[in-house]
């Protein structure tokens, strides 16, 4: 009986194990649909493309009540919106989609002005505490 529970449980960690979503955040730099190169945090998911724009929109939608706007194929921004765990500014949020093997980069990038971005140079409190925000979603 016992040999049978410790089974039970070691199958059902396993599958929870095997269908988890690993995630991985990293800072790079990243391209906007400018071609400006600005900061942003990049999380790294095994999911699709697809899948993540449809998980950014609902995100942004239900945390901070925006809607985002479609710029180019791989773009998503959602313009002039407060997340107070970042700053009292209204910013540009933008998530920039690409494919890495196995998965889907989400960059995100924090915008308060039309050529001012959160960067470690630049707002480096509010782009430390965009990481926070970058593993949340």
């Amino acid at each position: 009986m016992m040999k049978s529970v410790i089974l039970l449980v070691n199958l059902i960690l396993l599958t929870e194990f095997s269908f988890s979503q690993t995630l991985r955040v990293e800072e790079r730099k990243v391209k906007t649909e400018e071609s400006v190169e600005v900061s942003c945090w990049t999380a790294i998911v095994d999911q699709d493309v697809d899948f993540c724009r449809d998980s950014y929109d609902a995100f942004i939608k239900e945390y901070f009540k925006a809607k985002t706007d479609k710029r180019g194929k791989n773009v998503l921004v959602a313009e002039k919106v407060v997340i107070p765990e970042l700053t009292n500014l209204r910013i540009d949020q933008r998530a920039i989609f690409g494919t890495e093997t196995g998965g889907t980069s989400v960059s995100f990038t924090f915008s308060p002005g039309y050529d001012v971005h959160f960067s470690n140079e630049l707002y480096a409190d509010e782009f430390s505490k965009a990481e926070e925000l970058t593993k949340n979603f």
